[in-house]
């Protein structure tokens, strides 16, 4: 084997692990299910025969909850009892409820067998969203 094809391969599987790297760092997953109803989250235990989601985290939404102090826990109590939710967009959900005088949005995706947190923040700006 040549030099520079040992080198291309070598390059090949150091993009290929990068990829990987990336993707991985992409989703971060919750150990916590979600029984689903109606097409938004519902925190009932699975024997009521619903079908159970995963919930995962993306980092760009780690982040922010980091960077605005905004625990896990208040997110899926926000899924779980949110005043309401937006579905105008096909892709994407935005489930929100006032908290301390402000309106906390989680902005959501509902695949088939998860949901994806993409993004929670706090508004002032209610008049906007509501």
């Amino acid at each position: 084997m040549s030099r520079r094809f040992s080198q291309f391969a070598n390059l090949k599987i150091i993009i290929k692990l990068r990829l990987l790297a990336i993707e991985a760092q992409r989703k971060t997953e919750s150990n916590i299910t979600f029984a689903v109803e109606n097409g938004s989250p519902n925190s009932k235990m699975p024997e009521n025969g619903l079908p159970m989601k995963r919930l995962i985290f993306v980092q760009h939404a780690l982040d922010r909850m980091d960077e605005r102090g905004i625990t896990k826990e208040l997110v899926i109590d926000i899924l779980n009892h949110a005043e309401s939710i937006d579905s105008n967009d096909e892709k994407r959900k935005v489930a929100q409820r006032f908290i301390d005088g402000k309106l906390l949005r989680v902005i959501y995706e509902d695949e088939t067998d998860a949901i994806i947190v993409i993004t929670v923040y706090k508004t002032s700006k209610i008049s906007k969203y509501i």
